[in-house]
């Protein structure tokens, strides 16, 4: 298994979204522009926290599991 960054900066209770795929930028921009809206019926502030590092590319589940 390979040594993936350290996740740094992230509270908690923030979601954590790896992004592991890096063939359409646009796609990755578009979800996460909808992670960000608010949500809810009383329209709740998002709280995520993105991972967007080439050096995650390809990284599996158990991968990511075990770096955060």
């Amino acid at each position: 298994m390979r040594a993936l960054p350290a996740v740094t900066g992230r509270d908690e209770f923030d979601a954590l979204v790896v992004r592991i795929d890096y063939h359409d930028d646009q796609a990755w921009q578009d979800v996460a522009a909808a992670l960000m809206q608010p949500w809810g019926d009383r329209q709740c502030e998002a709280h995520v926290h993105f991972i967007d590092d080439p050096a995650w590319a390809g990284a599996t589940v158990d991968e990511v599991l075990t770096a955060v």
